[in-house]
This record gives C-alpha cells, sequence and structure tokens, in this order.
C-alpha cells in the first residue's frame, strides 16, 4: 500500500519549517477494550493495560493491530516462556511472535541484551497483542549492523520497526548515512522507524560527550524522550487517579546523587542533520538542525517503571528503551485504523499544530546531566526535553484523517 503523506526530510529554504497544513479530522473509533484487568504489579510496575488506558491507545477502541507487523531490531530473544508467563499474568491474550536472526544472530548474547529484548517484547505484546512480532536479533548492538537489520526488517513487511538503543551520531557518520538511506526508503512506504533518544540527558556515549543519539536524530526515523510517571505501588483508588499518574507532565530526570540507578530522557540539536520540512516547532533549540526527541512516554526508572517478567520473576525497568516500544505498538494500532501505513513524523507534527490536545503537554522539569553544563527545560509547546509530549492515540488516528 502507498504512504499517504509523501516522505520530505529536506530542510526548509526558508530554515525554520512552516506551519503545516490541516486535514479534516476522521470519525472517531468506537469499538469496544481489548485489555482488561492487570495494570500494575505491587511495588515492580506499570502494566500494558494501564498505558493503553492512559494515552487511549486505539486497542481500547477495538484495534489490537490485526494485520500489522511490528519489528523488534535488537541483539537477543526473549525467552517464549517468560513472555508466556507475561501475558497470562497481566491477564493478556497471547500474541504471536517470531524470533529471526539476522546475519547469524548473536551467539552469545548479554543479560542486558536478553533483559532489553523482552521488556521490548513484552510491552509491544501486551499493548497491541493482536499484530504480529519479529524480534530480529544481529550479532550485536554495532552501527555496521543496523543498516542493513533495518533493511531485513523491511523485508520481513515490518509496519513499523522498533529500536530501544543507540549510540553518539558523531561516533560513525558512515554507518548513519547507511541507516538514513534505509530511513528513507521506510518512509518512502509508509513504515515508521522508532529509536529510543537516550537515557543520559542532553549527553550521548554515557555521558561522556554532550550530543544526541543516532538513529534517534535521523530525520526520518521518531526519536523518543522520557517523561516521569508517579507509580505508587498499586494504591490507586481510582482510573482518574491511575490515568493522572502516568500522564504526569513532567520530563524524566533522576540524576540527584541519590538517585540509583540514575537517569533522564536525552535531547538536544543534531551536529550532522539539517532540520527536517515537517519538524514545525516553535520553541525547539534549532530552527537549522534537527531537534530530538519528537515524543515522550514514561521512562522513569526510579518512579514510575515497567514491570515485565524475566527468567522467572517480576523485574522493573525503564528509560527510552521502555518508552519506544510504547509508542511502536500504539503506531502499529493507528496503522490499523488508517487501514494503512502511515510514516508517522509528518503526522505527529501537523497534528500538534492543528490539535494540540491530542497530546498531554510535558511542561515541567529539564533534562540535564551531571557531567554536563547543557541543560534542555519542558515548557509549553514544542521542547527539546520532551518534543511534542505524550502522543494521544486515538486522537492522533482521528486527526489524521483516518
Amino acid at each position: 500500500m502507498q504512504p499517504t503523506t509523501e516522505p520530505s526530510a529536506s530542510p526548509s529554504p526558508a530554515g525554520a519549517p512552516s506551519p503545516p497544513l490541516p486535514i479534516q479530522p476522521g470519525p472517531a473509533p468506537s469499538g469496544k477494550p481489548l485489555l482488561f484487568g492487570y495494570e500494575w504489579v505491587d511495588q515492580t510496575g506499570w502494566l500494558p493495560t494501564a498505558l493503553a488506558n492512559a494515552f487511549l491507545d486505539p486497542v481500547q477502541y477495538g484495534y489490537g493491530g490485526n494485520g500489522t507487523t511490528i519489528a523488534i531490531v535488537g541483539a537477543a530473544y526473549p525467552a517464549l516462556a517468560d513472555l508466556q508467563k507475561f501475558w497470562s499474568s497481566s491477564n493478556g491474550p497471547a500474541a504471536t511472535v517470531n524470533l529471526i536472526p539476522f546475519d547469524g544472530g548473536n551467539s552469545s548474547p548479554s543479560a542486558g541484551d536478553v533483559a532489553e529484548a523482552t521488556l521490548d517484547a513484552e510491552t509491544i505484546t501486551g499493548i497491541t497483542p493482536y499484530a504480529v512480532t519479529d524480534v530480529i536479533e544481529m550479532p550485536a548492538l554495532a552501527d555496521e549492523y543496523v543498516g542493513p537489520a533495518i533493511q531485513f526488517a523491511l523485508q520481513q513487511n515490518a509496519n513499523v520497526v522498533s529500536m530501544s538503543f543507540g549510540g553518539c551520531e558523531t561516533d560513525d557518520e558512515a554507518a548513519d548515512q547507511v541507516i538514513d538511506s534505509v530511513a528513507q526508503e521506510a518512509a518512502a512506504t509508509g513504515v515508521t522507524l522508532v529509536a529510543a533518544a537516550g537515557d543520559a540527558g542532553p549527553t550521548c556515549d554515557a555521558g561522556t560527550v554532550n550530543g544526541v543519539n543516532e538513529p534517534a536524530s535521523d530525520p526520518y526515523v521518531v526519536g523518543v524522550g522520557g517523561s516521569e510517571s508517579l507509580f505508587n505501588g498499586g494504591t490507586y483508588k481510582s482510573q482518574r487517579q491511575l490515568i493522572i499518574a502516568l500522564r504526569n507532565p513532567v520530563v524524566w530526570n533522576d540524576t540527584l546523587p541519590s538517585d540509583s540507578p540514575a537517569g533522564a530522557g536525552s535531547g538536544g540539536v543534531s551536529q550532522i542533520w539539517p532540520i527536517p520540512a515537517y519538524q514545525y516547532a516553535p520553541g525547539a533549540a534549532s530552527n537549522t538542525m534537527r531537534n530530538v526527541p519528537d515524543i515522550s512516554f514514561p521512562a522513569s526508572l526510579l518512579f514510575g517503571p515497567a514491570a515485565f517478567y524475566l527468567n522467572g520473576v517480576w523485574e522493573s525497568a525503564g528509560g527510552t528503551s521502555w518508552s519506544t516500544p510504547q509508542f511502536a505498538a500504539m503506531q502499529a494500532q493507528i496503522d490499523q485504523v488508517c487501514s494503512t501505513p502511515r510514516w508517522a513524523l509528518p503526522d505527529l507534527y501537523r497534528v500538534a499544530y492543528q490539535a494540540p490536545g491530542a497530546f498531554v503537554d510535558v511542561t515541567s522539569g529539564r533534562i540535564t546531566w551531571p557531567t554536563s553544563d547543557l541543560v534542555y527545560a519542558a515548557g509549553p509547546g514544542y521542547d527539546n526535553a520532551s518534543g511534542l509530549g505524550m502522543p494521544l492515540g486515538v486522537e492522533i488516528a482521528i486527526f489524521d484523517g483516518c
């Protein structure tokens, strides 16, 4: 199927992009919820149903991702036994998961790689249970494999590609160009690539360098930052309280000396990519270079983590490697609502301009890092701490014109 929007990430001739043209909203989805029941694990973290309820995912309006394929690109597989226990314990249906090696796969994945693959797969299949989920295992999390692995995912007919990793964009610009070429191909066919903005505030390479992360900084990839939800161990008295906790409009920034583990949503300005034509973002730090992130979702490691099932026990996790699969799952549902794959980036910025209420605006807090003097503050509208804010799935689909 052809994309609904011609991809264009070239810089605007006049410098800062112009306001996008609005389109006629589509009808509101009205189907029945597909996820029920458990929304948290006491003293551990959130479950997918809570996210779907709080952020109006189309799955709660009858769209569970049927007919779509989400590819998770990483360097390990989850254990199927953990996935099955997660689905049954969180009251979710079993999903279709394919484990697919790329270039032979990884013969010795680390424990961290396995944990990441498990978090990604449980988040995506928990929120979008009726999509096909392909877990594509690279030989390693190395620049040389990323572009070709994305290409491989496209060959498996992925509609959405989720990448919970990144490295400083200036580390390997030749690899960046390969990723960009494949990302352009994906956009041209309506495929949305999603990547983690990072967990070290305005820095990259584990806090050693001021800068932004690739692939999230690529102008054809949705870069996902982090917000700070408020998890109270399952003490919520009402659905309204739960939604308020997850929609907390504060950027993720746990960087005090007492915060362990430390982390902060990443953002900033690309040093290599010009600002794309779709990125109409008054309030952005630059009007000539690509700004990161595009959006945010809950990511806190300390105060609002995910609950996921790993090696037979419940664990907590967070970071933009958790917020990334949250949006990948939502986008697959939007594709189903629209009956066609959508390159998400132009839609997100146009909807934010036409219907700002389609996002939970993150207006408080800032992203910092102990080794850096850079600071990006959250505020009304777009900012380099939280992007456009936290999208509400059904509202995005409506104002996509689906």
